[in-house]
C-alpha cells in the first residue's frame, strides 16, 4: 500500500509545485480564471462560497491552497500522521469537485479512501471498525441525500461528469468497503 500513498504525495507535491512556480497563481489571477471558467458545473449551495470567499480572496485563497497541498505531499511522502495528510487532501479534493471540477480530483479521492481502508484493517479494534462502518453510512446517507437534489444528469454516459452523482457514488463506494473491511476484520 506504500504505492498509492507515494502516488498521492508526489500528486500533491507536482500540484503545490505547479502552482508556486505559477506567478498568476500568487496574484490570484488563476484562481479568479478558475472560478470564472471551471466553474460552471458548480454544487448550486456551494456557489456562495466561491463568490464571496474565493473570488473575494483569491490570492488568500491560492495561497492557502499551496500551502495545504505541499503539507499533504510532505506529509504522505514521509508517512507523518498520513490519515491527517488524507483528510486535509480530501477536504481539497471536495471543494474542487463541488465547484464542479471531477477529474482529477474524484481519482485522488478513490485512492486516499484506499489508503485509509488498508490503514483501519492493519490498526482499529473490531469495536472500532464496526462504529466506523456505521459512521461513514450515516455519511453516506447525508451525502445522498444533500447532492440528490443537485444531480444534473440521469445519462450514464454524463454521469461522470456531475459532480453530485460522483459524490453520491464515492460516498456510497466508501459506505460499502467499510463495511465490508469491517467484516474482515470481525473474521480475521
Amino acid at each position: 500500500m506504500l504505492l498509492p500513498q507515494l502516488f498521492l504525495a508526489f500528486g500533491w507535491l507536482r500540484a503545490a509545485v505547479a502552482h508556486g512556480i505559477d506567478g498568476s497563481w500568487w496574484s490570484g489571477e488563476e484562481v479568479l480564471t478558475f472560478v470564472d471558467r471551471d466553474t460552471s458545473a458548480a454544487i448550486e449551495m456551494y456557489e456562495p462560497f466561491l463568490l464571496n470567499v474565493v473570488r473575494q480572496l483569491p490570492a488568500m485563497t491560492a495561497l492557502v491552497v499551496v500551502v495545504l497541498e505541499l503539507l499533504v505531499g510532505i506529509m504522505l511522502g514521509l508517512n507523518i500522521r498520513p490519515l491527517i495528510a488524507i483528510a486535509i487532501g480530501t477536504f481539497l479534493n471536495l471543494q474542487f469537485m463541488l465547484a464542479g471540477v471531477v477529474n482529477p480530483s474524484a481519482f485522488y479521492l478513490v485512492i486516499a479512501l484506499v489508503v485509509v481502508l488498508w490503514r483501519m484493517e492493519g490498526t482499529v479494534s473490531l469495536s472500532t471498525s464496526r462504529r466506523l462502518a456505521k459512521g461513514v453510512a450515516i455519511a453516506a446517507g447525508i451525502t445522498t441525500l444533500f447532492m440528490l437534489p443537485f444531480v444534473t444528469t440521469p445519462t450514464p454516459d454524463q454521469a461522470i461528469d456531475d459532480p453530485a452523482v460522483v459524490l453520491i457514488f464515492i460516498s456510497l463506494l466508501f459506505a460499502t468497503a467499510t463495511w465490508w473491511t469491517s467484516h474482515r476484520i470481525a473474521i480475521d
